[in-house]
């Protein structure tokens, strides 16, 4: 169906130059050169307005929705353009600024071991290697199956003993 589903991606086509936050540049440790970051190209005419380039549109003009804090344009590395319900919309992606974690404690759920997870990569390359139809496949894939069961287990297990400690510690 025509306009169902239509969308695309831009990604930056300015290239500026990175800097650390002590302002020094940011170097690649391969190549010992400054590291260019790609950033969209906007401009505000007015307060309502602004536009993007587009390559292979040129200018388009989208208004600016977002209100509050950090309504401006935003410092973007790629958007999205879409066609919904009869009308076009752009999405920023923007990174974020970070927010301190609160006070306490930093709960850390358990995960496979390194070992686990290579015999997990190993058992998936070895069923990928296996003939179609074969006995191997499938056992290889349970063995992997029970890894990944091992892990679910551990998780659920630090779950219910995590919430318990804190359903007791938050009765105080």
């Amino acid at each position: 169906m025509k306009h169902v589903h239509e969308r695309f991606r831009v990604i930056g086509t300015d290239r500026t130059p990175e800097f650390e936050p002590d302002g020094s540049p940011k170097l690649n440790p391969k190549t010992g050169k400054q590291v260019m970051a790609r950033s969209v190209v906007t401009r505000k005419p007015n307060r309502r307005w602004a536009q993007v380039k587009v390559p292979g549109c040129g200018w388009v003009r989208f208004r600016l929705s977002r209100r509050g804090k950090g309504a401006g344009l935003p410092a973007a590395k790629t958007f999205r353009v879409t066609f919904r319900n009869g009308q076009w919309h752009i999405a920023f992606a923007v990174i974020p600024e970070p927010i301190d974690a609160p006070g306490g404690r930093k709960l850390n759920c358990p995960q496979l071991t390194v070992k686990e997870r290579a015999q997990i990569r190993k058992h998936q390359r070895r069923a990928a290697r296996a003939p179609k139809g074969s006995q191997t496949k499938p056992a290889v894939y349970a063995r992997v199956a029970n890894l990944k069961a091992r892990e679910v287990n551990r998780r659920k297990d630090w779950c219910e003993k995590t919430s318990t400690m804190l359903a007791r510690s938050s009765r105080t």
